[in-house]
């Protein structure tokens, strides 16, 4: 159904800082040596299969260059280099309003679309009642999009692209903005898509998603294709190359949301990881740190939080460069690899930035001690709370 032949996607790198020009200026400046630009691959040298009926999962790093195969798959972008055949009608969903006018109705947003995907008016109204429903927003349904909350457009956008019935659906990691009775929604609506014999691409760094939903993977890293197979293996071979993550490193959020910039461990023993944290924001606020924990197959087996439960224990971010000192207690950790994943957010307000795999960490322990921990790997699955205490801020 997808034959990927050697695709590569460029950018240029303007290192020149750019700032306001007069008339003058501007005319000089067409006449001075042109500014330092360095080419930059967000993808080189991709080539792979995808066969009729095929779930297939992407995964990778952050950088790693999923989001960009999928727009070029998706005909938002070109590729700088190679082809890409494509037998089937595709849909996708890349990101919330991806596709949809705002100043249309919700009705009129779903038979767009189907007329953008070569679907008959006919068609498209067989399958409208299951859109509607599936969205939950029959009450506006003949609203213009602009009033519905980003929460209501992903939902009409995810129904709408998985019950027009492409041969091809592509699905992002945009259902990290929906809540968990939607997400759970949109897993098995993707399992039915898959055991319909469509063919599905999902991108996410859920790994417990990738392996229920499919049946082969492929792992990307720094642009680079580097092995497909069955999703058990590839998730395999993932989770082992995290263990050699002990540092994250970010660049500034260009729009000034709270963003995370920098990640280390400081010290760690059997009882206490200590953690320093590195946030840039352009505005004063509010913020929850929330810390998620995977064992070596990528299961969340813990959840621990700064700020999430009560309004006064939140951070206060400052504008600019702000440093935190935590401490996460992993006293109950048994012996094993894990990986820790952090969500800044404000509680039920709004989501600013996650890194799903910020670090690694390995504890050694005898047979006897890690029997004797609560929360061996695999167990407990996303159930078990761990206290992480602020230390100091800088």
């Amino acid at each position: 159904m997808v034959d990927i032949q050697n695709i590569g996607k460029r950018y240029k790198i303007n290192h020149d800082r750019k700032k306001y020009f007069t008339l003058r200026e501007s005319i000089i400046s067409v006449f001075q040596s042109k500014s330092k630009e360095e080419d930059f691959w967000a993808l080189r040298n991709i080539s792979f299969k995808i066969e009729e009926g095929e779930a297939v999962g992407i995964i990778g790093k952050n950088g790693a260059g999923k989001s960009t195969l999928l727009k070029i798959l998706s005909k938002i972008t070109h590729p700088t280099e190679g082809r890409i055949e494509l037998n089937g009608r595709l849909a996708s969903l890349l990101e919330v309003g991806t596709g949809f006018h705002q100043e249309l109705t919700g009705r009129e947003n779903i038979f767009l679309n189907g007329s953008i995907l070569g679907l008959k008016s006919k068609e498209i109204k067989a399958r409208f009642d299951n859109i509607v429903d599936f969205s939950g927003v029959e009450k506006f349904i003949d609203t213009p999009l602009k009033h519905y909350s980003s929460g209501m457009q992903l939902r009409l956008a995810f129904a709408v692209a998985s019950y027009l019935d492409p041969e091809i659906l592509i699905i992002d990691e945009v259902l990290a903005v929906g809540d968990a009775e939607f997400q759970k929604k949109c897993i098995g609506r993707m399992n039915e898509v898959s055991k319909s014999g469509r063919t599905l691409l999902f991108v996410s760094h859920d790994m417990n998603s990738v392996l229920s939903l499919c049946n082969s993977a492929v792992l990307l890293e720094k642009g680079s294709f580097v092995v497909k197979g069955p999703a058990s293996e590839v998730v395999q071979r993932y989770s082992q190359n995290m263990a050699d993550a002990s540092e994250y490193l970010a660049l500034t959020d260009i729009n000034g949301r709270p963003k995370i910039t920098l990640v280390k461990i400081d010290s760690i023993d059997d009882n206490r990881l200590n953690l320093c944290l590195k946030l840039n924001s352009g505005i004063k606020q509010k913020i929850s740190l929330d810390f998620h924990l995977r064992d070596h197959l990528n299961r969340i087996i813990g959840f621990g939080s700064v700020g999430a439960l009560k309004y006064n224990e939140m951070l206060e971010m400052n504008k600019g460069d702000n440093t935190y000192i935590l401490a996460l207690n992993i006293s109950a950790l048994a012996s094993g690899t894990y990986n820790v994943g952090i969500d800044v957010t404000q509680p039920n307000v709004e989501w600013f930035d996650r890194v799903p795999d910020c670090f690694s960490f390995k504890i050694e322990k005898s047979v006897v001690e890690s029997h004797s921990r609560v929360m061996q790997q695999g167990w407990g699955y996303g159930s078990v709370n761990f206290d992480v205490n602020l230390i100091e801020i800088r």
